[in-house]
């Protein structure tokens, strides 16, 4: 089958892939079953293995949106028969698999030079180890010697880090602002012009290259305004399941889930040496929605 045929047969059934649970469901555990075979491909490839570990992360996060999205049956509802679907569950697992994704294709897609990347990689490493050193100062568990001894080896870890990072260009250019990135444990960061500086997901997002991506910004957004108690999703709560827009829901939480992992795949054929063998026609699904990430 051409590319052009399939994206024939897409077109016919578009309204599948956007509306109907079942038909995704199968697609979308296709997409993680391939996602195996990439990881397995690459993990043998390459020794930094944190790109590989970000993509197993992503196709769990895939997988358990796929349990959510089959709901559970309720006694004294209307129409037990009907799985009720936890969308703002659904909602706060698709939004961290949306950061993994824009994480992940910051640190690894984007070209940055090999200084650029190890700052960028250092602050994003000192950060999260000294939030769990600062999580476990004065606990009981330091009594233990593994824990005591792991600690003090992180530690150690963080002054490498940083002398590797006191090494470079870059730090030369922006001391201050890396010294305070550190002392406040911060490594959502970004360099440009030469510049280390704070980067949104939003701004992250927008920097992923990819075609008619304004559908996603707002979903994420609808989907974050779900995850906390904001007063949307408390009132919305309130007419989700009187009609049963749960289940539409659910289609579009499913179908953005699809481009997501498309998007992974798609970007992560980037690492891999030799691109192993796939089923022709998820081939070309990653290639059209990794790429454009629109069906018209």
């Amino acid at each position: 089958m051409s590319k052009k045929e399939f994206l024939k047969k897409l077109l016919i059934r578009k309204e599948d892939l956007l509306e109907n649970f079942d038909f995704q469901k199968n697609v979308l555990n296709e997409l993680i079953s391939i996602g195996f075979i990439y990881v397995n491909n690459h993990f043998n490839e390459t020794e930094n293995k944190f790109s590989n570990m970000m993509m197993q992360m992503s196709l769990l996060k895939g997988k358990s949106i796929l349990k959510l999205a089959e709901g559970e049956v309720f006694e004294g509802v209307a129409s037990p028969e009907i799985p009720i679907i936890d969308i703002q569950s659904i909602s706060s697992i698709y939004r961290s698999l949306f950061e993994n994704y824009c994480f992940f294709n910051h640190l690894y897609i984007r070209n940055w030079t090999d200084e650029e990347f190890l700052v960028i990689e250092n602050l994003w490493r000192i950060s999260s180890l000294k939030q769990r050193i600062s999580l476990l100062d004065k606990s009981v568990l330091l009594k233990e010697k593994t824990v005591f001894d792991k600690i003090n080896n992180e530690k150690e870890e963080i002054i490498r880090l940083i002398k590797e990072i006191e090494k470079t260009n870059i730090y030369n250019k922006n001391k201050k602002n890396i010294n305070n990135f550190i002392k406040t444990q911060k490594w959502q960061l970004t360099i440009e012009n030469g510049k280390v500086k704070y980067i949104s997901w939003k701004e992250m997002f927008n920097n992923k290259g990819k075609d008619s991506l304004g559908s996603s910004k707002k979903d994420y957004q609808r989907f974050s305004l779900d995850t906390h108690p904001t007063y949307f999703s408390v009132f919305q709560f309130g007419e989700l399941y009187k009609n049963r827009e749960d289940l539409n829901r659910r289609s579009t939480v499913v179908f953005e889930t699809i481009k997501l992992l498309c998007y992974y795949l798609n970007d992560f054929e980037n690492l891999i040496k030799i691109i192993p063998e796939i089923n022709i026609e998820s081939k070309y699904l990653i290639e059209i929605l990794g790429k454009n990430s629109s069906i018209k």
